[in-house]
């Protein structure tokens, strides 16, 4: 008895193509403990342009989000400090 063999479709390609979009993206959202830019992790990035471009949209984006949490950490942490200094005038 023969086994089936199937071509890939197009919506399989697509979908597959999507997985793998998914992964490199969360792999551009992870942080990492060496202090590369997204542009510099990206040149290990051996899956395909889609993939790279998939991983450097997220990089980017986490990477001004992380940015601004810090900077409004640092505003409201000023803020706390100036209305304790008030406090003990």
């Amino acid at each position: 008895m023969r086994g089936w063999c199937f071509k890939p479709t197009l919506l399989q390609e697509l979908l597959t193509d999507k997985v793998l979009q998914k992964e490199c993206c969360m792999d551009g959202m992870r942080e990492t403990p060496l202090s590369y830019s997204c542009e510099r992790r990206s040149e290990y990035i051996v899956d395909g342009p889609a993939c790279v471009e998939a991983f450097l949209d997220c990089c980017r984006e986490m990477t001004t989000q992380r940015a601004d949490k810090k900077e409004e950490s640092l505003k409201l942490a000023r803020s706390k400090r100036q209305r304790l200094r008030r406090r003990s005038l």
